[in-house]
């Protein structure tokens, strides 16, 4: 009877212990060269600014578009990957007192990723000087804002998600916190839920962008001195398919309260904004 009661207890134990161990997940990216996955994505912005002199200011940016991950190559030894990222079907439109200027219908970013989906060597193409400019630094966060962990993990932990500093907005590296929230069986698959949430500390100085940038007529304001800085909250939720790494879904909600100083008019300018945006895999997309 001792005998039988030991070996149930024992039965117990184990099976606790590989429950423990299929709780346990090592999150990676995987690649197959010429595959294609093509996501819709949707975004607004609401911004107020205080202009000496003019009042409160209210700007509405609205944008929607289509966009493709396609893998070009793979190195095996590196265990990167060069990724094309097309967006089309770009439609966006702003309300506000300054202006917009002409939206590309279509541009591209050609990155590396690794398979903890840290990206590197951007290369944005077929968008305008200035445009091309102040976009990379939020190219970067939104291309580069899922990074798994080194270790395994299981539902509950959390680990960072680091963006190095850079000449566009940070001054200093900037760390968001990720966690695994949950994962489901969906559909035959697993399916993890993982948010990324934290503040980020923006140093700008927009003088050497637009310098960078040069002149013309998508850069009228080139030559005139101005700073940028103030913090951005950032708050995203993704699902992803555990066995691959790929995104399924991205949600991010954002807020920022900022700083325009134009040092050669002695003006300061604050901007508070809000911004939302969705991307969702487009399941029907050959």
């Amino acid at each position: 009877m001792k005998t039988n009661r030991l070996f149930a207890i024992a039965l117990v134990l184990s099976s606790f212990a590989v429950a423990q161990a299929e709780d346990t997940y090592t999150l990676r990216r995987i690649f197959t060269v010429g595959e294609a996955d093509t996501y819709k994505m949707a975004s607004s912005s609401d911004t107020n600014l205080e202009i000496p002199g003019q009042g409160a200011q209210a700007m509405k940016f609205e944008q929607s578009n289509k966009v493709t991950y396609t893998t070009k190559k793979f190195d095996k030894e590196k265990g990167e990957a060069q990724v094309e990222i097309k967006f089309f079907e770009v439609e966006a439109k702003m309300d506000g007192p300054m202006p917009m200027g002409d939206m590309p219908k279509e541009y591209s970013v050609m990155a590396t990723f690794d398979g903890r989906n840290r990206m590197k060597d951007m290369v944005i193409t077929g968008l305008p000087g200035m445009m091309r400019m102040t976009s990379e630094s939020s190219m970067r966060q939104m291309l580069g804002g899922m990074q798994y962990p080194e270790a395994a993990v299981k539902v509950g932990d959390s680990w960072d998600v680091k963006f190095e500093k850079d000449k566009m907005m940070f001054a200093t590296d900037q760390i968001l916190k990720a966690k695994l929230i949950s994962v489901k069986d969906i559909d035959g698959k697993k399916v993890g839920e993982i948010s990324v949430k934290g503040p980020m500390e923006i140093a700008v100085d927009v003088s050497k962008l637009m310098e960078e940038a040069g002149g013309g007529a998508d850069n009228p304001m080139a030559g005139m001195k101005m700073n940028m800085g103030g913090k951005i909250q950032n708050d995203t939720v993704l699902t992803i398919d555990m066995a691959t790494g790929k995104i399924i879904s991205m949600d991010t909600n954002a807020t920022s309260d900022l700083n325009m100083e134009m040092v050669d008019m002695g003006m300061k300018i604050p901007l508070s904004s809000t911004v939302k945006s969705i991307m969702k895999l487009d399941t029907k997309a050959k």
